[in-house]
């Protein structure tokens, strides 16, 4: 025997060959079985069903560019199981399509009387419209009720071949042109927001939802425009999606029934159709309604073009996402002296997308089921998306005039969550009190610590603050004789210096002076520093004697007249007073502006408070039990926005910081020394050098924050129990 298959039958037979071990097409009844189960007669039926069906009984081949249908050389038996395991290879066992079956039937027995029934199909035998009909012809096999004779089913399966192949062929181009033009512009695939889930097997999960007829007539009553339920629902289905996945083009698989098909049960007799929905800001429900509708008439004209050309004449590379009006498929075997009960673990009747919504209409309600891929989606996030979809039914059809980009998702608890509920982040922290008051309380606690570490030299807690304090004034002093007036909070001062006791020094003796200090890098290009310098309109700068004259080159260029102060000159400021200054800086007074790289365009400086300051790192120290017994490092550059915490953590709770030179920074042994030999117990590094120094065993260290890019998954490994996520210091504060 030999028929020629459907037209509809070849896609599948396209997927097969680019891959055979697929098994997302498997369509799945799982049922438990409760009560006194014949085996031997459940085998019985089992061949007797497979050897009426000449499709369920036969496998494809591929002759002269034809497909046919070829009779199978054996029936495959019940398969039996005398445990519940296993049932998860059973299902995803792939079909081959050249050889066959194309089914299977499994018991899985859990206790005495008590079975897992699971049956097996290929897409390319069945599909959603064909289960009851196949639950009640099984069940009849089983009970030895009367079947119904099925007359020469060659017969009529080669007749409805060849009426499908000649409604094809008669508007074949005229097809794939429409079809073209419907899908262009399109994306490859939809790109879902997975939430993946870690080391689930690749099955089907579903979740459940309805809407109340009444609701849903009380919604349409007002929208004065004719579109069915089916349409309504496949409209905003397209439209989450286009919400979710941040995509103004989206498109949403379908099948569609061939009327010629109806009356045959099995076999490939039903076409996948693709709806496009094009969004754009000022796009409203009611306007998606005229154009599906407008657009409804060529639909149906061009539906038996096949999906797989309909795909060839699109850019959609994977039809991802689909919807459906089926059966949700709760009927069950009716075998006598036995109860059935579907499980939800394997049931799936409409295969091949990642997320797909299907619906059925009863007579009081419209219940939906999400199936989703378990791997690919987390099932409380499908429970959202089950949510989302709800509340956008309710309010587009009610808003039918508001743009679709501001319907909200949201119900009221939800948005009352978002909103409120994880927005309570109030904590009590020095909101009133600036970096420098703060360092200089830690200092009346820890006088005597050490501060800070740069090779050979470190200073106490005191020495900082009294030498921060003289240099301050002479800020103030220098400031009042160029200027005339005295510093104002917010006045911009640059810093141009290289890594040393004099950075810390510096900064904090600008914070101290009431001004704002600007980071520049001493090894940017004249041009980057020029920029700064007429960006800021600075009138003021400290270095050191090794840049001096370099930078007062610039500043001369560019207008700058004054003379720069020397940081590592303190003979020119050491008859200052050491005693803190009066305070002239509030919390809400600038604390430094950082620049960007200007990657995209001109450098940008950003602007950062004191306050901001302030509540990231006093977060910090509660979060991380930091204390004066630690040892911070100060690793990164300081015009760079992760210094701020790697410098203020810990100079502001008695701890040690440890500058690393620029020679250290580059060289993985000196960071391992450096690491050990000062006992290092916060570690801040980008995750490329963590990979560097990774396999060696650090026994001070007590955390290690990282950010700036992707850590390797074998660095966050190793380091997994101490690691921190410290991306976005600027953003967070």
């Amino acid at each position: 025997m030999k028929i020629k298959a459907s037209p509809y039958a070849r896609l599948f037979w396209t997927e097969y060959q680019l891959d055979p071990s697929r098994t997302d097409y498997n369509i799945v009844f799982d049922q438990t079985i409760v009560g006194d189960l014949d085996l031997v007669q459940l085998n019985k039926a089992v061949n007797r069903f497979v050897c009426d069906h000449v499709l369920i009984n036969s496998h494809l081949i591929e002759e002269e560019q034809n497909l046919y249908w070829v009779k199978n050389t054996s029936v495959s038996n019940l398969e039996i199981f005398n445990s519940s395991k296993n049932q998860v290879d059973f299902v995803n066992k792939p079909f081959n399509l050249e050889l066959g079956p194309l089914y299977r039937f499994g018991v899985f027995q859990k206790s005495d009387q008590q079975y897992i029934f699971i049956v097996v199909f290929h897409h390319v035998l069945i599909d959603g419209l064909s289960f009851d009909s196949f639950l009640d012809q099984f069940s009849n096999y089983y009970n030895n009720t009367a079947i119904q004779k099925l007359g020469n089913q060659e017969k009529k399966i080669i007749a409805l071949t060849n009426i499908l192949e000649s409604k094809i062929l008669s508007n074949f181009e005229d097809s794939k042109k429409f079809w073209s033009e419907k899908l262009k512009g399109l994306p490859p695939k939809n790109e879902l927001p997975y939430s993946l889930s870690k080391n689930k097997p690749n099955l089907v999960g579903e979740q459940r939802f309805s809407i109340k007829k009444s609701d849903y007539v009380s919604w349409t009553d007002n929208l004065n425009i004719k579109i069915s339920s089916n349409n309504i629902f496949m409209l905003i289905w397209a439209v989450l999606i286009a919400r979710y996945s941040h995509q103004k083009k989206v498109h949403i698989g379908y099948p569609i029934a061939i009327k010629q098909g109806k009356d045959f049960i099995y076999g490939a007799h039903v076409n996948t159709l693709v709806f496009a929905l094009h969004l754009d800001n000022r796009t409203n429900f009611l306007q998606l309604i005229e154009h599906f509708n407008n657009d409804l008439a060529a639909v149906v004209n061009n539906k038996y073009l096949p999906i797989e050309y309909i795909i060839q004449a699109s850019p959609i590379k994977k039809l991802n996402v689909g919807f459906a009006q089926t059966n949700l498929q709760d009927k069950v075997f009716e075998f006598k002296q036995c109860q059935a009960d579907v499980n939800q673990l394997f049931n799936i009747n409409i295969a091949g997308s990642e997320l797909s919504l299907e619906y059925e209409e009863k007579e009081d309600c419209f219940n939906f089921r999400l199936r989703y891929q378990s791997h690919l989606f987390d099932s409380n996030y499908v429970k959202q998306i089950a949510r989302h979809y709800i509340n956008l039914v309710k309010i587009a059809i009610n808003n039918p005039k508001q743009k679709i980009a501001e319907l909200s998702l949201l119900d009221k608890q939800e948005y009352h969550q978002l909103v409120y509920d994880w927005n309570k982040t109030d904590r009590a922290y020095p909101k009133d009190k600036t970096i420098h008051q703060l360092f200089e309380e830690q200092v009346k606690r820890t006088p005597s610590n050490v501060a800070v570490v740069f090779e050979d030299r470190q200073m106490t807690y005191r020495e900082l603050n009294q030498k921060s304090n003289q240099l301050a004034r002479y800020i103030r002093k220098q400031y009042k004789q160029q200027t005339k007036s005295i510093i104002k909070s917010d006045t911009l001062i640059a810093l141009c210096v290289d890594r040393s006791l004099d950075t810390v020094v510096a900064i904090l003796a600008v914070l101290k002076s009431g001004g704002t200090y600007v980071p520049i890098d001493p090894g940017y290009p004249d041009k980057r520093i020029e920029f700064i310098l007429k960006d800021t309109q600075i009138n003021m700068l400290l270095t050191q004697r090794h840049l001096k004259k370099r930078l007062d080159k610039i500043a001369d260029h560019i207008g700058i007249k004054s003379p720069s102060i020397l940081v590592d000159d303190d003979i020119t400021y050491h008859n200052q007073s050491v005693n803190s200054l009066s305070l002239k800086t509030k919390a809400t007074d600038l604390a430094y502006i950082i620049y960007t790289s200007g990657t995209t365009g001109q450098p940008k400086g950003v602007m950062i408070e004191h306050k901001g300051v302030v509540n990231i790192i006093t977060y910090r120290i509660s979060k991380f039990g930091f204390n004066d017994s630690e040892t911070g490092m100060l690793f990164a550059s300081y015009v760079f926005d992760g210094c701020a915490a790697e410098l203020f953590l810990p100079i502001l709770s008695g701890a040690k910081l440890v500058i690393f030179n620029k020679e250290d920074v580059l060289s993985e042994a000196n960071i391992r020394n450096l690491i050990e030999n000062q006992k290092i117990t916060h570690v801040n590094m980008p995750p490329i050098l963590l990979g560097a120094i990774r396999n060696m065993k650090f026994s001070s260290i007590r955390r290690i924050a990282t950010g700036g890019e992707g850590c390797n998954k074998h660095v966050f490994d190793y380091y997994k129990d101490i690691l921190i996520n410290d991306y976005g210091p600027t953003e967070t504060s």
